[in-house]
């Protein structure tokens, strides 16, 4: 499943485990990916989650969801035209309308989780469970929110991803990965 809300989560694994239990089954790992960004510190995750956007660009971000909302409203809406379901995907659409970028604080889902955006998801304004999600934040915070998933949900096993892939891999390996062996 991509990654959201635990209570999201745990109701997808909850109906999983009743399907299969329908049929004389059961399930025996659960998994999930999420993109994530750990630093030594919180400020510094921030700053390479707010990097992704700004390297991005503003006119590149409105540009694909202007494309997104066009086609999932069969050009019916522009971004300019369009309504979120909630205040915060709104809030989001307003600001890159008005030619800003979110900030990173608004972008926060809950859980540890942050929307943002990837090289083939752009940012989740239709509330559908985009894969650009990301825990974001120093080893010890993004553990917490690991144990307190699996613990939640069942969860086994977490595919991480991260931009440049290299980079990422390397901090993961260094600040999460001897953390994650404790779980």
């Amino acid at each position: 499943v991509m990654l959201r809300e635990n209570a999201f989560v745990r109701d997808k694994f909850t109906a999983a485990r009743a399907s299969a239990a329908a049929e004389g089954r059961e399930f025996s790992d659960f998994g999930g990916l999420s993109g994530v960004i750990v630093r030594p510190n919180r400020a510094e995750a921030l700053d390479r989650f707010r990097s992704l956007f700004e390297k991005t660009g503003i006119e590149r971000i409105r540009e694909v969801l202007d494309n997104a909302v066009r086609r999932r409203t069969g050009g019916q809406q522009t971004l300019e035209t369009f309504t979120a379901r909630d205040a915060q995907r709104q809030g989001w659409v307003d600001t890159i309308n008005a030619g800003k970028l979110p900030e990173p604080e608004d972008l926060y889902l809950g859980d540890g989780l942050y929307a943002g955006i990837t090289a083939w998801s752009p940012l989740d304004i239709f509330a559908t469970g985009s894969s650009a999600v990301y825990y974001v934040g120093e080893p010890d915070e993004i553990t917490g929110h690991v144990r307190t998933l699996r613990d939640e949900t069942g969860l086994t096993t977490l595919i991480l991803a991260g931009w440049p892939l290299i980079d990422e891999a390397k901090h993961v390996a260094e600040h999460l990965i001897p953390r994650f062996r404790e779980l």
